[in-house]
């Protein structure tokens, strides 16, 4: 992923601090997210954490002051840049394994802001101050496939104009036609329909085909899992474009998350959420041993997810490489 970003992100003026590069910030601030330190304020604690420094392959990490110096640099070219990483990771994903079925699930939420923050405001919907960003996750997988944050003031509507149909349809790839069911959904007040498509092989009628795809996402726990477990809705700065880059780097954080349960971690660990797996993979005593050019990292003999933990290591090194 390191590579992915050294490639496709690139700060205007292509700014350093010292000995920590851009591309190392944004790395340190991805796996400080993981690690549940949201903040730009732990970097200080976290300065030589022997875990980070090694992943990181540095000697010290980035401060506080360096990381609050990049948050200046984010932009909107940056931010689509960061959601260009975002669709490459998820391609690699589905290199490693082809669904079968997508299942796109498309909603907003409520980011609540303090004080005189750009772009906030009072959404009546929510009851409160805040930003209204729309999330879009794939059903299946919880995979976030593209978040976009909005002004708080984008209408909320909870009627809607709902019409189904169906049609077949036959993509320049596919050797032969498939039915598609559709349902155009229409907000009040606004101007145009929201289409969903659904390719199926099921005989029901367009608006039970449709009902039985949407009941298969778990959106709800998905948005969750985002704010509670990657800070999605942490919107500290009083700039709107630092906080849309803010909310694309906890995205990333996010899928790095959710692809190392489904590629890396035995089958009674992949539906944990992420407070879970910090507390039996991640933040767990160790000791380190420090032998000419090597680090060892050795868990105490009585760990009781060390089972656990080696089984995700192993898989992990099984994992292909994919360039």
């Amino acid at each position: 992923m390191s590579t992915a970003i050294k490639k496709m992100v690139q700060i205007k003026d292509d700014v350093t601090h010292r000995d920590h590069q851009n591309c190392d910030v944004i790395m340190q601030k991805i796996f400080q997210n993981t690690a549940g330190y949201h903040a730009d304020d732990h970097a200080d604690f976290l300065k030589h954490d022997p875990a980070l420094t090694t992943v990181l392959d540095k000697e010290e990490l980035a401060s506080q002051p360096t990381m609050s110096r990049l948050n200046q640099k984010l932009d909107k070219d940056t931010m689509k840049q960061f959601q260009e990483v975002n669709r490459t990771i998820i391609d690699r994903f589905h290199e490693l394994d082809v669904p079968e079925i997508l299942v796109l699930d498309i909603d907003s939420t409520n980011f609540p802001t303090y004080g005189d923050q750009y772009g906030s405001s009072f959404n009546f919907h929510y009851g409160e101050n805040g930003y209204h960003p729309i999330l879009m996750f794939e059903g299946e997988t919880g995979d976030c496939l593209k978040a976009a944050l909005r002004r708080g003031s984008v209408y909320t509507s909870r009627q809607i104009h709902v019409f189904y149909g169906e049609f077949t349809y036959k993509a320049g790839s596919w050797n032969k036609s498939r039915k598609v069911m559709l349902k155009l959904e229409k907000p009040a007040d606004e101007l145009f329909f929201i289409p969903t498509f659904v390719v199926t092989t099921l005989a029901d009628s367009p608006k039970k085909t449709i009902q039985f795809y949407a009941a298969r996402g778990t959106m709800e726990n998905f948005i969750k899992e985002g704010k509670l477990g990657f800070a999605f809705g942490k919107m500290s700065s009083t700039e709107f474009e630092i906080n849309a880059n803010k909310l694309q780097i906890a995205v990333l954080a996010y899928n790095l998350n959710n692809g190392l349960r489904r590629f890396g971690m035995p089958k009674e660990m992949k539906k944990h959420r992420i407070q879970t797996i910090r507390m039996r993979l991640i933040k767990i005593a160790g000791r380190i041993i420090h032998s000419g050019r090597y680090i060892t990292f050795k868990l105490s003999s009585s760990s009781l997810y060390k089972g656990a933990f080696f089984s995700t290591l192993n898989r992990i090194q099984q994992l292909p490489v994919i360039v």
